[in-house]
């Protein structure tokens, strides 16, 4: 009798655990499917899906697994190529959303000294810590759009419950974790090495106790380094073939010294690390906590305090080396040059942080609910902790729910559109932020469109590689190596290869200029990109150009009003209208006042004002036109606006 009451009580169980693992993993999924923006999005998006669609080659560390799975699953799933790499990105937050139960299964069971893994207990608070996860913003946003960070979650929670077991299971368990270890340390290197080198507490840890655990060593250890190497084998695949456009070969590599090059990511960790600026830890102290912590509610990171407390009791290593690992990715973030809250992709670096965090509260919450109080029983315990565990995650979900939604993100896809309206023929285009660059090279690369135009990037001129990769692509357009490539002292986007671009292409092709360095060359020998600047012989001047090309200023004003202006401007997140505003309209500003025409300046900045109320640049911009009109008392009033913004 006893056993048959045991099986049905299993029965019943299982079945618990199969309606919490669809109602924290496949609920969330079905959410992410129907917000995914629809069309191309801003950031690295155009680069990352025109790399792993031509199987090129993204910026290092070159997300080499990203490309090839990224590839395959654009086979098969429907619409344009930015909306199925949405999708893909959509399915790989459902694949680490199952991964991420695992991992607060594993916890809470191991936590609570019970190996029982479908105690109703243990089931509800992971899936509850599931669902936390599933909307925080610095993972929800990445599940909305192309990126690599999806992917990357998977292999990070998977990474993270590999080592829970190495250092927590049975003497056969700790020993067995030996090759999935290597196994996603391998992988999750070839999504974004950043990722699982903040990982490195606890993965070394682990990997300590379970070769301390098994016995003989010698076999595993082989075992551990072959799966390693093996697991490395999208950077191998990466390296030995050529790019099959020129379009996107960011960071190509040519046999393991090149490699390396691209896996180490030098030039890349330059723009976080660089001397050429002062890293400020004070203020990137409160940066750090508005990209990781903040992203969880008050409740969360109570319980997770008391968590550390519970944990602690249960086994001092296992706890301490759970908050080094938290702590690696925030400091992290805290030694980078530049933070930007609103840019989600800042938030992707301290994943791992908020997962721990989040089980650490899982335990607490379990602890917790088993507790008897006024004499209530288990089944009512039960129930206690599912009506709390839904407050907590209705707490985070309620507050982000509008800003996922992706739907109508579409800016950049049209921001594509009118690179392809504007730029001319047969042009070269010096390029080296994503506003630019990365929608012409979704544009070239997916569509194919405009591919007449040389788009050479910040990584091809900065970076030596790079603008050999580029050299192979395009030999008529751009100058010979030797000379050009010789002074490597690159600071700040400056580079020789500028001005050897210049004095080799600019006799027979139009150059346009989109850096954002004013002092890479001078400014008599060319109007900026956003004037449609054209680059003529040395000492020319702005008039001189003018005479002989007509007003470039004026053509490039009436393309932007007739996009901006007469066309439907699609509502689209709040980073994306902020990069609008403080880009293609502060731009068009520009235009009009150094036109004279006064009234269009300040129109264009307001209408950057209303999509994006609280950029000093548009203030600022939006006062010099209106002392130059003779407003300054509106001007004064805009200028002390645009210093309160300024001021920290």
């Amino acid at each position: 009798m006893a056993g048959v009451t045991d099986r049905a009580e299993g029965a019943v169980r299982g079945r618990l655990s199969i309606i919490l693992t669809l109602v924290s993993v496949a609920a969330p999924g079905l959410a992410y499917l129907v917000l995914c923006a629809p069309g191309l999005t801003w950031l690295d998006g155009g680069e990352l899906v025109a790399a792993s669609y031509t199987m090129g080659t993204a910026h290092p560390p070159g997300h080499p697994l990203y490309a090839l799975v990224g590839r395959m699953l654009a086979y098969v799933l429907p619409g344009s190529v930015a909306f199925r790499y949405n999708l893909t990105s959509a399915l790989f937050a459902v694949a680490a959303l199952a991964a991420v139960r695992g991992l607060l299964v594993e916890i809470l069971s191991w936590a609570a000294g019970d190996p029982d893994r479908d105690d109703e207990l243990t089931q509800i608070c992971a899936s509850a810590g599931t669902l936390v996860v599933a909307f925080v913003p610095a993972f929800a946003d990445q599940a909305l759009r192309a990126e690599v960070y999806s992917l990357g979650f998977v292999l990070e929670a998977l990474l993270a419950w590999a080592s829970i077991r190495a250092m927590t299971g049975t003497t056969g368990e700790r020993a067995a974790m030996i090759v999935p270890l290597a196994l996603f340390t391998g992988l999750g290197l070839c999504v974004h090495n950043l990722s699982v080198i903040t990982m490195a507490p606890l993965v070394v840890t682990a990997a300590i106790m379970a070769l301390v655990d098994a016995r003989p060593v010698v076999r595993p250890v082989i075992a551990g380094f072959a799966t390693f190497f093996a697991s490395l084998s999208p950077y191998m695949y990466q390296a030995l073939r050529s790019a099959r456009q020129p379009y996107i070969d960011l960071g190509h590599v040519h046999g393991l010294t090149g490699l390396w090059h691209v896996f180490e990511a030098t030039s890349y960790r330059a723009s976080f690390t660089g001397t050429s600026a002062v890293i400020e830890p004070g203020r990137n102290l409160g940066l750090a906590w508005e990209v990781s912590a903040a992203h969880l509610t008050w409740s969360v990171l109570a319980l997770a305090a008391a968590g550390v407390v519970l944990l602690f009791i249960r086994s001092r290593l296992v706890t301490l080396v759970i908050l080094a690992t938290v702590a690696a990715p925030i400091a992290s973030v805290i030694v980078q040059r530049d933070i930007y809250p609103r840019n989600p992709d800042h938030g992707a670096y301290v994943f791992i942080s908020l997962l721990l965090i989040v089980a650490l509260g899982t335990v607490a919450m379990r602890h917790v609910a088993r507790l008897k109080i006024l004499g209530a029983d288990g089944r009512k315990g039960a129930v206690a902790c599912t009506l709390v565990a839904l407050a907590i995650v209705f707490a985070q979900i309620l507050p982000v729910l509008s800003r996922l939604d992706m739907r109508d993100s579409t800016t950049a896809h049209s921001h594509a559109g009118l690179l392809d309206a504007i730029l001319p023929a047969d042009s070269i285009v010096l390029l080296n932020n994503d506003e630019v660059a990365f929608p012409l090279l979704y544009a070239q690369a997916a569509e194919g469109r405009r591919l007449d135009v040389t788009p050479v990037t910040s990584l091809q001129y900065t970076d030596p590689m790079g603008y050999c990769a580029a050299l192979r692509h395009w030999p008529d357009r751009l100058p010979p190596a030797g000379a050009t490539i010789a002074g490597s002292s690159v600071t700040m986007g400056r580079s020789p290869l500028v001005d050897a671009i210049v004095a080799h292409a600019a006799s027979r092709r139009v150059v346009l200029w989109d850096l954002l360095d004013d002092d890479t060359i001078r400014h008599d020998r060319i109007v900026p990109f956003y004037h449609l600047g054209r680059i003529v012989p040395e000492g020319a001047t702005r008039a001189q150009l003018v005479a002989a090309h007509g007003n470039a200023s004026a053509s490039l004003k009436a393309a932007f009003e007739s996009f901006f202006f007469a066309s439907h401007l699609p509502d689209c997140d709040a980073f994306a209208l902020s990069r609008l505003a403080t880009g293609p309209l502060a731009r068009t500003a520009l235009i009009h006042l150094e036109t004279g025409d006064l009234l269009a300046s300040i129109t264009a900045s307001s209408l950057g004002l209303g999509l994006s109320p609280d950029e000093g640049l548009l203030y600022y911009n939006r006062a010099v036109a209106l002392e130059r009109a003779g407003l300054a008392a509106d001007a004064l009033a805009d200028y002390e606006r645009a210093s309160s913004l300024a001021s920290p």
